[in-house]
């Protein structure tokens, strides 16, 4: 029994030697039209850092944009709108702000949708690690 709960010592110590796994996570343009896009899903396994997140209006149009994230499972409902007809002018971009600096959770889902054909193009940028605190 002795033998047995050493090794679990030792396995223990091994795998708090070990740095938490940290990912970058790049999403390049992605265009959004009138339907909902998942932009990004988080990694099973993983947490997600969100460093930078914006969008950019192609149209040349006020557009609105709508932004959910969702927790694993979930689906984009009204309750997890974190813009909701968020106007953005002709041919503008910039930073949504709402997410940057947040941590999603495994599994979590991040949707867009606007209501233009033309549409917008959002980028993403952040890190994905298991444990710990990210990189950033």
């Amino acid at each position: 029994m002795a033998e047995f709960q050493g090794m679990n010592t030792r396995q223990r110590q091994e795998q708090e030697r070990r740095p938490a796994e940290r990912v970058a996570v790049v999403k390049a343009v992605t265009n959004v039209t009138t339907s909902d896009v998942t932009l990004h899903t988080v990694t099973a396994d993983k947490y997600m850092f969100v460093k930078d997140f914006g969008v950019c209006n192609i149209s040349g149009a006020t557009i609105a944009i709508t932004v959910y994230v969702v927790p694993t499972g979930g689906s984009a409902l009204a309750t997890n709108k974190i813009y909701d007809a968020y106007a953005v002018l002709p041919n503008d971009s910039g930073t949504l702000t709402a997410l940057v600096g947040s941590t999603l959770s495994p599994g979590d889902l991040i949707i867009a949708d606007t209501d233009n054909a033309t549409g917008a193009n959002f980028w993403l940028d952040g890190v994905e690690f298991t444990d710990g605190l990210p990189d950033v």
